[in-house]
C-alpha cells in the first residue's frame, strides 16, 4: 500500500512506510540532543530577553503554574560538579528531568533557577550527539558581510 502511495521508485515506498510507521529513515548509532546556539546568544546579548521553555507543573489536581526556563538557565545554574563542562560538553551529556523520589542522588539546580524545587540535571547514559540549531554558518560562495568576516578567519 504504501508504494502504491508513492511514485514508482524503488525507495519511495520503503521510506513512506517508515514514515507512516513514525520510524526514521536513516540509521544513527548515536542519539542527538538539541543545543539552541541562537537563544543562548540572544539571551546573553540581548541581557534579560530570551526564548525559553514553558513548563507545567502541576501540585495538586486544580494548582497548575508554568514557569519559563531557558537551555541557558540550566547552564547558568548547573551544579558546581559540572563546572568543568562548557556549554557543548554540558549538551552532550545533561539534560533537564523532573525530580523523583526513586533515582540516586541527583544533580540539582541551584538557587535561582526557574525550576529548582521540582527539575534536575540527568545525565545522557552515552553521550549525545549535540545538533546546533537556530545560528547557520554562512555560505562562502555568497558575498555577505558575514561570510566575509567568517572568510577572514579560516586561515
Amino acid at each position: 500500500m504504501a508504494f502504491a502511495l508513492t511514485n514508482r521508485r524503488e525507495i519511495a515506498g520503503p521510506l513512506a512506510a517508515l514514515y507512516l510507521l513514525r520510524g526514521s529513515c536513516t540509521y544513527m548509532s548515536a542519539s542527538c540532543t538539541s543545543l539552541p546556539l541562537y537563544d543562548v546568544l540572544h539571551e546573553l546579548i540581548q541581557n534579560g530577553t530570551h526564548s525559553c521553555n514553558l513548563v507545567e507543573l502541576q501540585e495538586a489536581e486544580s494548582n497548575v503554574t508554568i514557569r519559563a526556563a531557558s537551555f541557558l538557565d540550566d547552564y547558568i545554574f548547573r551544579p558546581s560538579s559540572l563546572d568543568r563542562m562548557n556549554l557543548y560538553e554540558f549538551a552532550m551529556a545533561c539534560f533537564r528531568r523532573k525530580q523523583s523520589k526513586s533515582a540516586a542522588t541527583p544533580d540539582l539546580f541551584l538557587p535561582g533557577h526557574p525550576l529548582f524545587n521540582t527539575h534536575c540535571i540527568g545525565h545522557h547514559q552515552t553521550e549525545a550527539v549535540p545538533v546546533i540549531t537556530g545560528v547557520r554558518m554562512p555560505s562562502s560562495r555568497t558575498a555577505g558581510p558575514d561570510s566575509r568576516m567568517y572568510g577572514s578567519h579560516r586561515h
